[in-house]
């Protein structure tokens, strides 16, 4: 797979050029949090190597997919109890997994290996054992990249880009060309297809899921513009159809930084995202795409950090440290402060599961290999923030 280009963290409206071999998605990239029956959780993740080594000499990517529990030690970065679920070589690259209602998992990451399209987003189905249903590799699409899964009751919701456009998108590396939604029953078997954009150059498709609606985020293309537009749809997994048109939220999101989180308690979505210009905002959907809340002026969400759900508590990783909690509520979402400690985390991504009543466990997804960090919100921080109309169109 060839080496790709990264942007260093943006701080408000300053953008650093980053060159190749300091795209930290060498190293390691793509992380997912799972709950198994009857196993502690899991963390998986794609890594070129333990420890990793980045890039090979003629600048490919030879990621594996591992996982490993997510309470095993870790020692100057390398995990111990980690083992290869995934190998062949160029890389799988990155995983994205989730654990139906069933108990079987799914990961899904574009590959690099023995594709006609210079890369494909390929799946795998195992259960709670980790032996094969329908194991690596399954097709989802030969020239499709950036996939994103999640669980929505017993089936699985593949998201992901197909084609490629050269030019323009970040640092001029080009973008994809269209969105669509597979869906795949519990066995991997695939009951729907369906294009959510089409020549739009669309791409980096990030969702979650109730048992019964997926809400879709991804970004669009801005000709001559440094960032790009936001938007959402709400989708319906078992009829295999869109519940109503896409919706923009941002006409101005940083590329790639933004987060969804479905919360069963208060059976809402919340999605966060940050502007080019370095303010975090944050939204409360219904599972029916009602924009109830959105709240502006916050920190800026880590880009590819995950937010951690806690009943009615979301903490989303921040760009610039730490994590800030939020209370959620239906019609209702607050900030309830920020970690005093103020850890820098990966852009290639971080999971992470409150561990106590006020402490958060992360892993990060470091150069070195992992990091573990535990932030305490028994006294938070106060944060600022500002309430901005719901359905505000930017």
């Amino acid at each position: 797979m060839t080496t790709r280009l990264l942007p260093a963290l943006f701080a408000a409206s300053l953008a650093l050029v980053a060159h190749a071999d300091d795209d930290p998605r060498q190293y390691q990239h793509g992380a997912s949090l799972v709950e198994l029956p009857g196993r502690p959780a899991q963390l998986i993740w794609s890594s070129s190597g333990l420890p990793p080594k980045g890039a090979e000499p003629d600048g490919s990517w030879s990621h594996d997919v591992y996982v490993m529990p997510f309470d095993a030690p870790i020692v100057y970065g390398v995990p111990q109890g980690a083992r290869v679920l995934i190998a062949k070589p160029e890389a799988q690259e990155p995983a994205s997994s989730a654990v139906n209602s069933a108990g079987r998992l799914i990961v899904t990451m574009e590959d690099g290996w023995n594709a006609r399209r210079t890369i494909a987003q390929r799946y795998g189905v195992y259960d709670a054992t980790l032996k094969p249903v329908r194991g690596y590799p399954q097709m989802v699409e030969d020239g499709g990249h950036s996939g994103h899964v999640a669980a929505a009751g017993e089936r699985f919701v593949v998201f992901y880009a197909t084609d490629w456009v050269q030019g323009g998108g970040e640092f001029n590396r080009g973008t994809g060309l269209d969105v669509r939604v597979k869906v795949y029953d519990s066995d991997g078997r695939l009951r729907h297809s369906t294009p959510i954009s089409v020549g739009q150059r669309d791409d980096w498709p990030v969702l979650a899921s109730s048992p019964t609606r997926s809400l879709l985020v991804w970004q669009r293309f801005v000709p001559n513009a440094v960032h790009a537009r936001l938007f959402a749809a709400v989708y319906d997994p078992q009829q295999g159809k869109l519940l109503g048109a896409p919706f923009e939220l941002l006409h101005d999101v940083g590329y790639y930084r933004y987060q969804v989180a479905w919360l069963p308690a208060v059976e809402r979505f919340v999605l966060a995202a940050t502007r080019i210009n370095g303010e975090g905002r944050a939204w409360l959907i219904t599972a029916d795409g009602r924009r109830e809340v959105q709240l502006g002026c916050l920190p800026p969400p880590q880009r590819e950090g995950s937010p951690v759900v806690d009943g009615s508590r979301l903490a989303l990783p921040l760009g610039n440290g730490g994590a800030l909690l939020l209370q959620v509520a239906p019609g209702s979402l607050t900030v309830a402060g920020r970690s005093p400690s103020r850890p820098l985390l990966s852009e290639s991504g971080v999971v992470g599961r409150f561990t106590g009543t006020n402490e958060l466990t992360l892993i990060s997804l470091d150069r070195i290999g992992l990091t573990r960090h535990r932030l305490n919100f028994a006294e938070p921080e106060p944060v600022a923030s500002c309430s901005l109309p719901p359905a505000a169109m930017e």
